[in-house]
């Protein structure tokens, strides 16, 4: 790949940020084409400068995490509080592009996890 010349920490970051499907491998390279430092913190810094991600996404993927960044029709943009039954995230609804706050509620009894809209 096209990273492979950048430091390992870079390189493991732009596989994960690939694998996490926030960005496509195109999507990728034309955010990464102006990044002359092959520092993480630097690549991080631009990315979210340049609005490609967000700050907490950022912080997610640099601790390893792939997964965790969409709900249903929603892209998880950060997480805005938690409390013992859910999680309040701000996201961006994929089909009408609008920022909403999605508070996402954990299962109980082996049930499966439940979102609804709130007033942000």
């Amino acid at each position: 790949m096209w990273w492979n010349r950048r430091k390992p920490e870079c390189k493991k970051f732009l596989e994960i940020l690939q694998r996490s499907r926030l960005l496509d491998k195109a999507e990728i390279r034309r955010a990464c084409r102006d990044v002359k430092s092959k520092s993480l913190e630097e690549l991080c810094t631009h990315l979210v400068q340049s609005g490609v991600i967000t700050q907490w996404q950022c912080d997610k993927l640099k601790a390893g995490r792939h997964r965790g960044f969409f709900f249903d029709k929603f892209v998880l943009q950060d997480q805005l509080r938690k409390d013992d039954v859910s999680t309040t995230y701000l996201a961006i609804d994929l089909e009408t592009d609008e920022k909403v706050g999605l508070r996402v509620i954990f299962p109980f009894d082996g049930g499966s996890f439940t979102a609804e809209i709130v007033q942000l």
